[in-house]
């Protein structure tokens, strides 16, 4: 795991843009997270017009149940948030569907079909990935989940997502699947991001997992990576 430490949530943007831009491959998915942590990269992406030209992405989760047109789907944000001068071509789950695990089943076998090119994800502030919840087991299939009271606070409370009472989600191993990882680390997680780099392996932190994989980076601000020894610290040199 290679933790770069930003000298602020610009440069976490840029780089992040960058290494997104480079790691689109027109062949497969590049599976995209959405939430705050990475809204600055998008926005960077939106300010180069053409840069994921014929590139497939596909959302990582969405709430359920909300109508396919409301703004606060997961897929409605990262379409807005990278518009439509990117070239970029969005699949998204349907936040609509009458039976959620089949939709959520749906999409996995459509990012397996293709293969993923690279993840894009977010910590959670209670450790999850994607909506993969704590406790929740790392070999689970993408399906339909109950969101924990921690997940619900963090989106705002339930008025904010209703009537969405629950979510969708792919499954770590699909997350996992591809051969690089990004994680952009911005905000409220810095215990959560400790636990990650030096706490146990377990369910009970799902992002723990990405200590499995082989190629991930991690982008971060001094602030995130506060409680992080040093040693294990890229500094970015300007």
């Amino acid at each position: 795991m290679r933790i770069v430490v930003a000298a602020g949530p610009d440069e976490v943007a840029r780089r992040a843009a960058d290494w997104i831009e480079e790691a689109a491959d027109p062949e497969r998915f590049l599976a995209l997270a959405v939430g705050a942590s990475v809204e600055g990269a998008y926005l960077e992406l939106r300010g180069r017009p053409g840069c994921l030209g014929g590139i497939r992405t596909v959302s990582l989760d969405e709430l359920h149940p909300l109508p396919v047109d409301d703004p606060r789907t997961f897929g409605g944000r990262l379409q807005a948030m990278l518009g439509t001068g990117t070239g970029m071509q969005l699949e998204r789950f349907d936040p609509s569907a009458p039976d959620p695990a089949a939709e959520a089943q749906r999409v996995e076998r459509l990012v397996r079909d293709r293969g993923l090119a690279a993840s894009v994800l977010g910590l959670g502030p209670n450790g999850h990935l994607a909506f993969n919840e704590p406790g929740d087991p790392f070999h689970a299939c993408s399906r339909a989940v109950t969101l924990r009271r921690s997940t619900l606070a963090h989106l705002g409370g339930r008025s904010a997502i209703a009537p969405a009472t629950g979510a969708m989600t792919l499954g770590l191993p699909v997350l996992l699947d591809a051969p690089r990882v990004l994680l952009v680390v911005l905000g409220d997680k810095r215990a959560a991001f400790a636990r990650l780099v030096l706490g146990p392996l377990t369910p009970r932190l799902p992002a723990s997992v990405l200590r499995l994989h082989p190629d991930v980076t991690v982008l971060c601000t001094a602030r995130e990576a506060a409680d992080i020894p040093p040693a294990l610290l890229e500094l970015v040199r300007r």
